[in-house]
């Protein structure tokens, strides 16, 4: 998500802390004001622009967007609305564009702020359902059916995991004040899920949000998550940075190689150092859930002809009824 033409501006605004990869803990929340700023004039635009063309005013939505303050974190749904109106108006298509400007006049002020810290299932917030959708992309001739499964974890106690969280940000504060400062100033969501072909992921299109595979029973929860919680925060960091300016996320003189914590954009070398500077006292517990069963892509494939045929069977027993549940 690149933005201008304000975005150069900014860039020159910032101070070098904020200018590099490295972890600077000044830096991170300068960057991120500048990011949510330029995020803010980006959807002003995209709404007058869709305005214009679809010939409506909205004049509310209007002023819950003046009234955002980049010095206070955004919910992960306000960059979702960006994205949605952005690929509207790519689509050429005036009814997407009705659709992604009504999807944003739906969310209050409330939503658009809300960026308290919550650990849980993917799928538990509305605005997810798009991204989650495009992770879970169809075949390709690189990416065959299945490779890919990203499953929510529908009432499964998190407790252990949200406590294992805690402690893993913990020992990343008390390694690295300046990395543990980047994490609480990007990371709003950790939205957790069971499947395979990949273990984690953020994007700008939910900036604010990493999606983290829950491992298999046995992994240590704690070393996993630290590996993870940088790994992500990182890659969120370089695309706040690259949404000023893109050459400027590029690997290139001193900001990468200088600094041990982090010399290269690629960072096992930052949780590495994370777990060699704190303190080898703490008792990791493995995940508490046995290994993901996702049903096989053809058992779902069958169950979903039996139920469009009234003869649907979710298990060895118990017969669908396909007008009974509104199938």
């Amino acid at each position: 998500m690149t933005f201008s033409p304000d975005a150069e501006s900014a860039l020159a605004s910032l101070n070098p802390g904020a200018r590099q990869v490295a972890p600077d803990a000044a830096g991170a929340r300068q960057l991120g004001r500048s990011y949510r700023g330029l995020l803010k004039q980006e959807l002003i635009r995209a709404i007058e622009h869709a305005e214009a063309g679809l010939e409506a005013q909205v004049p509310l939505l209007h002023e819950r967007i003046e009234s955002l303050d980049p010095s206070k974190r955004f919910s992960p749904a306000l960059f979702s609305g960006l994205s949605r109106i952005a690929n509207a108006f790519r689509s050429e298509s005036s009814d997407s564009v009705l659709d992604a400007l009504q999807w944003l006049c739906s969310m209050s002020r409330k939503d658009l702020l809300d960026s308290r810290f919550r650990l849980g299932s993917i799928l538990e917030e509305h605005w997810e359902e798009p991204f989650v959708a495009e992770i879970r992309k169809p075949p390709t001739d690189r990416h065959r059916e299945g490779d890919t499964q990203v499953q929510p974890l529908l009432e499964t106690d998190l407790s252990i995991v949200d406590t294992v969280y805690s402690n893993a940000l913990q020992l990343i504060e008390e390694a690295d004040a300046d990395m543990y400062a980047e994490v609480i100033e990007h990371v709003t969501r950790c939205k957790l899920f069971q499947g395979g072909g990949i273990a984690a992921l953020s994007s700008p299109r939910v900036f604010g949000a990493i999606y983290v595979r829950l491992p298999e029973d046995g992994v240590a929860l704690g070393p996993y998550l630290i590996e993870h919680i940088i790994h992500e925060t990182s890659h969120l960091a370089l695309n706040a940075l690259m949404a000023h300016d893109p050459p400027a996320g590029k690997p290139s003189g001193d900001s990468l190689g200088a600094d041990s914590t982090r010399p290269a954009p690629s960072v096992p070398g930052a949780s590495r150092h994370v777990r060699a500077r704190a303190k080898p006292t703490r008792p990791w517990p493995s995940c508490p859930l046995p290994a993901a069963r996702v049903p096989p892509r053809r058992r779902l494939r069958a169950l979903g002809r039996g139920l469009r045929a009234g003869t649907g069977h979710p298990g060895p027993t118990g017969r669908v009824d396909p007008i009974r549940f509104g199938l």
